[in-house]
């Protein structure tokens, strides 16, 4: 028995070998049978259990060991046989049970046939016990001999079962290399297979990329062409504009200097009518100088001879009371009273004639005061022809007011053209910033493109043609990028020549406008200051002869209050008058100098702006090319 239970023990330790040496044996759907004892299988990847089942005994097993059966149930084993081994190991088992099972049922025959020949025999009760100690002694030695033979059986059924074993083992070996061999060639095949596919995907999507790239080569080229286009239009529109602008300048320079050729005849005819103002007016001067020397002479030899008079009625007075005085001295009488009363009665007649002469005289300096006044009203004549005159200038004023104003209405139009033009520069700047944004986006692709170009060959090691066709379109793209910069350097240069000629046209311009700004600002300061003077020679003769008749009057008439009154508020008129003309003088004058300030003020902003215009052009032109 120890031999059978080492006999079952030994297959599950080679099965328990061969899980531990790895080796994975599918598992084969369980084939259960009725009373069909399941041997162990020498490739099965779990220990197979023992079973616990009691031991098969005969009818007259009271006292026969107990047999093990090996028909106990195993779990399914798990195997990599083919269905052929399967089969040769289930026939090996139906005969080794059909035979065991025979021999058993011959035996178990036997006894009971022996058993009931014991049994029928009553009459031998007395040798039962005998006969028994026989029989079992017999029942030993067959159980002995069964079990003999069983043994040599099972050791010919385990002999058999381990050359079964040992070829399942090398067929086993034999079929683990052959599916090592299999899993390998499939694992290469799978892998050839995932390459194939993965070369596949990765050449459909080079070829599509090429062709995006070729797609995208052609839109960049055709987006530069036009871009070239563009500028050329852009270029051409600029020249034009350049043109018209110079065409428009060259105009408005002839106009001016049209104008300024009227205005210096204008100049001229003013210059001439002030030269005859001015002859006229030191005519008048010199007559009303004469007038007042005639008249002046007059009254000083009126004057003289009147003083004359009335020294000499003074002597004659005087001689008269020294005669009184002589006569009141000699009579000493009574009729000195009389005679003082005559005399003072004489003398009081006298003294009424005089004050009639004096009244009379005093009637003729009024006259003269009235000639006076007429000469006054001459004066005031000569002073409405200043007023005229100063009309007149006032009218030049108001005629360079005018061509100021012309200046700036020209300025203007300057100022919008150039805006218009400046309006065209921002739709050529935004549509170069629409390209640029297109180029931007270009490049955008372009380096995904370049990325997964890349990424392709770092996937794939034969792409040489690929790195050919990027060198040669790096190639491309320098050359471009060179003739761009050489386009950039032209286009620089071509605009900085016609900037610097045009602000040195617009410098000789200004500075030709202003030469004949500040002419024109000289000969009207020398007309003013010479009007200025005239008047204030005017003013002067006017005030000495009104203090020389007013000290002539005071000596005749002893401070006459009413005669200096008059003086002082015909002075004072006349110094109002001054007044009044020398504020409107400083009027004008800072009127002319505020506009000669706005004017110069205009101008600089203007070359300020046009400066800046221009840099900003330069500054815009340069970034354009730069992106372009």
């Amino acid at each position: 028995m120890l031999n059978d239970l080492n006999k079952e023990k030994a297959p599950s330790r080679r099965v328990s070998s061969l899980e531990a040496a790895g080796i994975k044996v599918a598992t084969s759907p369980p084939t259960v049978r009725k009373k069909t004892p399941v041997l162990p299988s020498p490739i099965s990847t779990a220990r197979t259990s023992r079973s616990h089942n009691a031991g098969i005994r005969t009818p007259n097993s009271a006292a026969s060991p107990v047999i093990p059966s090996r028909l106990a149930k195993t779990p399914p084993l798990k195997s990599r046989l083919t269905p052929s081994n399967s089969k040769d190991t289930a026939s090996l088992k139906r005969k080794i049970y059909n035979s065991s099972t025979t021999r058993r049922s011959s035996d178990i025959l036997s006894s009971n046939s022996s058993t009931s020949s014991i049994k029928l025999t009553p009459t031998t009760s007395k040798t039962s016990n005998t006969g028994c100690a026989s029989i079992t002694s017999v029942k030993k030695s067959l159980v002995v001999e069964e079990l003999k033979d069983k043994y040599q059986e099972a050791q010919v059924a385990l002999a058999t079962k381990d050359s079964i074993l040992k070829e399942r083992e090398a067929d086993l070996k034999d079929t683990k290399l052959k599916l090592e061999h299999l899993q390998f060639e499939l694992e290469q095949q799978i892998l050839a297979n995932k390459c194939r596919i993965d070369e596949k995907v990765y050449l459909d999507q080079l070829h599509e990329q090429q062709q995006q790239f070729i797609i995208l080569k052609q839109s960049l080229e055709n987006e530069k062409s036009d871009i070239l286009l563009k500028q050329e239009v852009i270029e051409q529109k600029n020249r034009q504009d350049l043109e018209n602008l110079r065409e428009k300048l060259e105009i408005e320079k002839g106009l001016l200097n049209n104008t300024i050729i009227e205005k210096n005849r204008n100049i001229e005819k003013l210059n001439h009518e002030l030269n005859e103002m001015r002859d006229n007016i030191k005519e008048m001067h010199q007559a009303h100088q004469t007038r007042l020397t005639v008249m002046s002479n007059q009254l000083e030899s009126k004057y003289e001879h009147r003083i004359t008079q009335l020294l000499e009625q003074i002597n004659a007075s005087e001689l008269q009371k020294k005669q009184i005085k002589q006569n009141f001295n000699a009579e000493k009488t009574q009729k000195h009273l009389e005679i003082e009363l005559e005399n003072q009665k004489q003398l009081n007649e006298a003294h009424d004639l005089e004050m009639q002469s004096i009244k009379s005289e005093l009637i003729q300096v009024q006259s003269k005061y009235q000639e006076l006044l007429k000469q006054n009203v001459n004066i005031k004549m000569l002073k409405d022809h200043q007023i005229i005159v100063e009309t007149a200038l006032e009218t030049e004023k108001l005629k360079y007011i005018n061509l100021v104003t012309k200046y700036d209405d020209l300025a203007k139009k300057k100022e919008h053209d150039y805006s218009d033009l400046q309006h065209e520069i921002n739709e050529l700047q935004i549509t170069n910033d629409e390209l640029k944004d297109k180029v931007l986006q270009y490049e955008y692709n372009e380096k995904l493109h370049v990325d997964e170009i890349r990424k392709l060959k770092m996937a794939n090691t034969n792409t040489s043609k690929l790195k050919s066709t990027l060198k040669y379109q790096q190639l491309q793209e320098e050359q471009i990028l060179k003739e761009i910069d050489i386009v950039k350097h032209e286009l620089n240069e071509d605009f900085k020549q016609k900037l610097l000629v045009q602000k040195a046209a617009y410098t000789k311009e200004t500075a030709q406008f202003q030469d004949e700004i500040d002419k024109l600002q000289f000969e009207l300061n020398v007309c003013i200051e010479k009007l200025d003077q005239s008047k204030k020679n005017l003013t002067k003769q006017s005030i000495l002869n009104e203090t020389f008749t007013y000290k002539r009057d005071c000596d005749l008439h002893g401070d006459d209050s009413e005669y200096r009154l008059l003086v002082l508020q015909h002075q004072k008129e006349l110094n109002v008058l001054q007044e009044q003309f020398q504020s409107i003088l400083d009027a004008k004058d800072d009127q002319i100098n505020g506009l000669v300030y706005k004017v110069k003020q205009s101008q600089y902003e203007e070359k300020e702006a046009i400066m800046d215009d221009n840099y900003n052009e330069l500054h815009n032109v340069g970034l354009l090319v730069t992106q372009w």
